[in-house]
């Protein structure tokens, strides 16, 4: 899913932060964590410049995958090894979802994003 990779330039940024939400209340660590997503993810649309359309399409992916997510989550009658595997299951579905929305250049252009926050994610 195009999530976690959405945060490639801020993530070095997050660093400092994430010492400091160990210490925060776990509400506020939430809002931030959002906060933070929310900034990555019109950061993202910009550079891939994303129409209206793709992001609206890309919100209500976000969204349901959100209300699955959950759902995994607060069903007991998984074993942590089963949520963890239909979470990531979840995933890899819900970023083919994101990549089919994508245009060829906007998917070469976040390929070559991707690879950009691996190279620096090495240093």
């Amino acid at each position: 899913m195009l999530l976690p990779l959405a945060g490639m330039a801020q993530e070095q940024q997050a660093q400092p932060q994430a010492q400091q939400n160990q210490q925060a209340p776990a509400g506020q660590a939430h809002h931030r964590m959002h906060k933070r997503h929310q900034r990555r993810m019109a950061m993202m649309a910009q550079k891939l410049n994303l129409t209206d359309q793709q992001k609206q399409q890309m919100q209500q992916l976000r969204q349901q995958n959100k209300e699955q997510a959950k759902t995994i989550r607060n069903d007991s009658s998984l074993s942590d090894a089963d949520k963890k595997a239909k979470l990531k299951a979840l995933h890899q579905q819900s970023h083919e979802q994101m990549m089919g929305l994508l245009t060829p250049e906007q998917k070469q252009q976040f390929e070559q994003m991707k690879q950009e926050h691996q190279k620096n994610k090495s240093n």
